[in-house]
């Protein structure tokens, strides 16, 4: 059955919704529908009140004043039970809450509708300028790279022998071991674009040879290495914002090596999920907490001020307050590659079991309508305005000067090489 028009529910709700526009153009709640100036009443209230109509329902709102705290923590004794969204659940008072929970096994008691969406945990983190370092010279490339570009060096350097040797014993003449030498060391010459050698000093003479030195001159000599001065060029002159780590696996390795500390909210979802979950990655990380212990805080702005000193990271969902405050700093991000994804529910009283089929129908029904919502709020490519826009933008320069921490690879090269130029010359005097 797709309607329900006798049915009405009770349903609790935040003077202030914590999703809502921080802004402050949303100063009353609560607000069911975007208006011309509050486009970001809050995404529960949005997606609570399109499957209310979808269902052709009736609801009636309980507003917990903005004035209480432990709102939709674990109940207190020594607090108001009247004003707890779980203990209300739990005595009846409600049917359900305008929140999204996952499913907690320290409450009993309750019902879950069917999963509304699948929530990303997310790291926060202070963004890091690339300042360049002593083997910026060489990052250009990967290490994979390198190591395939010096493969294929050494494989032609070895085929260029091959054939150079047997040109050499084809036209009547010997091969020694400095004939194999010398020819080894002509193709370190091409490499380097000095090829000066006589022709019969190169693979030129049979057809392998000619077909070899054209693929070493357009695979090694030109295509590699143009490459490879145009990439080094602009990593040079162009300063560039670089992520601490490209995921939650990096992440967890920083935090072992003691790079990063991570912060962690106390009675908080995702440092229940750090404890308890036994997702390989988060196994992973309670194995680094031992060796690098976590650093717990009671409030947002405490954990805020920590990463900010670019110290600490935190975890947390992407529907935190912790997120929320973050997006409006201009040196903070949020990365979520690699992370897992936690599924969130409505959570009703056990008796609402009409509710939750008639819920259960609205979510199957409204899939592409809850996605937008979601990303209308946590997806910055859906926003038509940004949450930083008090920060202070430079224009890009065309290039910076170089200094001697981006060049020191050079100069290193270069001393390895006098080094090596060095103990030959005292080796051939010994043994020559």
């Amino acid at each position: 059955m797709r309607y329900y028009p006798n049915l009405t529910f009770i349903l609790a709700v935040g003077h202030i919704m914590p999703d809502a526009d921080i802004s402050g153009s949303c100063p009353y709640q609560p607000k069911f529908r975007p208006t011309v100036d509050c486009l970001y009443p809050g995404r529960c209230l949005e997606i609570i009140s399109m499957l209310t109509e979808w269902l052709q329902s009736r609801m009636e709102v309980v507003v917990i004043p903005k004035d209480k705290v432990n709102v939709w923590g674990y109940p207190r004794p020594d607090e108001d039970p009247s004003t707890n969204v779980i203990q209300m659940t739990l005595d009846g008072a409600i049917d359900t809450s305008c929140t999204f929970w996952q499913d907690d096994p320290n409450i009993t008691d309750v019902i879950y509708s069917n999963p509304v969406f699948q929530l990303e945990l997310i790291f926060i983190v202070r963004e890091q300028a690339n300042e360049g370092d002593i083997f910026a010279t060489f990052d250009v490339f990967t290490p994979t790279v390198w190591a395939v570009c010096g493969l294929t060096f050494f494989v032609n350097a070895f085929t260029f022998a091959i054939v150079s040797i047997i040109e050499q014993r084809l036209s009547g003449n010997g091969v020694t071991l400095r004939d194999v030498i010398d020819r080894v060391w002509n193709v370190i010459r091409m490499q380097l674009r000095m090829a000066v050698e006589r022709p019969n000093r190169a693979s030129r003479e049979t057809s392998a040879g000619k077909i070899l030195f054209l693929e070493f001159n357009l695979f090694q000599t030109f295509l590699l290495t143009s490459l490879y001065s145009g990439l080094l060029l602009s990593f040079l002159l162009y300063e560039t914002n670089k992520l601490p780590f490209a995921d939650g696996n990096e992440a967890v390795a920083l935090i072992a090596s003691g790079r990063f500390k991570l912060v962690l909210l106390r009675e908080n979802d995702a440092t229940d999920r750090v404890r308890f979950s036994q997702l390989p990655m988060m196994v992973a990380l309670r194995n680094a907490l031992i060796v690098n212990p976590p650093t717990y805080v009671n409030s947002s702005e405490v954990a805020l001020d920590l990463i900010t000193a670019g110290t600490h990271i935190a975890m947390d969902f992407v529907d935190s307050d912790l997120r929320m405050i973050a997006e409006s700093q201009c040196n903070l991000i949020s990365i979520s590659s690699g992370l897992p994804r936690v599924p969130i529910s409505f959570m009703l009283n056990k008796r609402a079991t009409r509710l939750r089929k008639a819920l259960n129908n609205a979510i199957a029904s409204n899939g592409e309508f809850i996605l937008r919502t979601f990303n209308k709020y946590f997806d910055p490519a859906f926003r038509p305005y940004s949450l930083r826009d008090n920060c202070t933008s430079e224009e890009p320069q065309a290039s910076s000067r170089l200094n001697l921490t981006k060049v020191s690879g050079i100069f290193a090269l270069l001393c390895v090489c006098l080094l090596g130029s060095s103990a030959a010359f005292f080796t051939e005097n010994i043994v020559y």
